[in-house]
């Protein structure tokens, strides 16, 4: 994991914020929207967000959901 020192010279990583079909069925959509999740804005709130190993603001647009 990105956050617990398991590749300690990786200095940035980007999320694929973005959700997709990938066919007819709604039931096998692709949700990666953190603003869409709360589980995980949650967690990477938690991992990532408040880890003191990061660097740099964290937005995840979820701030600005009603």
């Amino acid at each position: 994991m990105l956050t617990r020192n398991t590749w300690p010279r990786v200095i940035g990583f980007s999320w694929w914020n973005e959700g997709w079909r990938n066919d007819s069925d709604s039931l096998h959509n692709t949700e990666m929207r953190i603003q869409n999740n709360p589980a995980l804005a949650k967690v990477f709130s938690e991992q990532v967000g408040m880890n003191p190993r990061v660097l740099g603001r964290i937005t995840t647009g979820a701030e600005n959901v009603p």
